[in-house]
């Protein structure tokens, strides 16, 4: 079964029926396997304004060693970002729905495996919990992990990230790099709570990290 499918009966389910809303999910096309996990990437941040760090953030995520069916791109409440940068550049915002617009516009985004949120962060935790449901219902093993990069990366609660904790998370350094997050022989810095990074065996090129608790 398609994720378009189950992505359009969450968004029902929690009242979504908009043509703006159900619009940005046409071009999905990704099918779930019943044999394994299919993974969702929930991709947050302001994208105030869009740029090429975040292009690059969402192509890594839909790197073949991820293996994720989709990501959904998840822009700030306007009053988050008014209170992100009103110390900062108060001056320059861009409207929710203006960034929704510009990232649904950028061409080097495949929309067949991402979509972008169009609406306001509340009824997005439902929609997740509706579309775990629905899949789980058809056999299919659903799992959602957040993508963030370092400028999104809290090492003392990793998985605390707003404006939703999910069970899991995937750490991208296409985004930004920050020195401090790394070691000198470039191995993520440990986490608190958790134990040593190791290579992972579905890492790329460039050397992927897990975990362990």
């Amino acid at each position: 079964m398609s994720l378009k499918h189950y992505v359009q009966m969450a968004y029902k389910d929690v009242g979504l029926t908009q043509e703006t809303e159900l619009c940005a999910i046409q071009s999905l096309n990704r099918t779930l396997q019943s044999g394994g996990e299919n993974l969702l990437l929930v991709y947050a941040g302001s994208f105030n304004p869009p740029h090429q760090g975040h292009i690059n953030a969402v192509l890594s995520g839909l790197r073949p060693e991820v293996a994720a069916v989709g990501i959904v791109m998840l822009p700030s409440e306007d009053w988050y970002l008014r209170n992100k940068v009103a110390n900062s550049y108060p001056d320059f915002f861009l409207s929710q729905k203006r960034r929704a617009d510009l990232l649904g516009a950028i061409p080097s985004i495949p929309k067949a495996r991402v979509w972008v949120w169009t609406t306001t962060w509340y009824p997005f935790k439902l929609f997740t919990e509706a579309l775990l449901r629905l899949t789980k219902a058809d056999g299919f093993n659903l799992a959602i992990a957040r993508l963030v990069g370092p400028d999104n990366l809290n090492t003392k609660d990793p998985l605390k990230i707003m404006p939703y904790e999910f069970p899991a998370v995937v750490i991208t350094n296409r985004a930004r790099h920050f020195a401090d997050h790394f070691l000198p022989d470039s191995k993520p810095v440990i986490w608190d709570g958790f134990g040593e990074w190791t290579i992972s065996k579905r890492g790329g090129q460039d050397g992927s990290y897990i975990l362990s608790f």
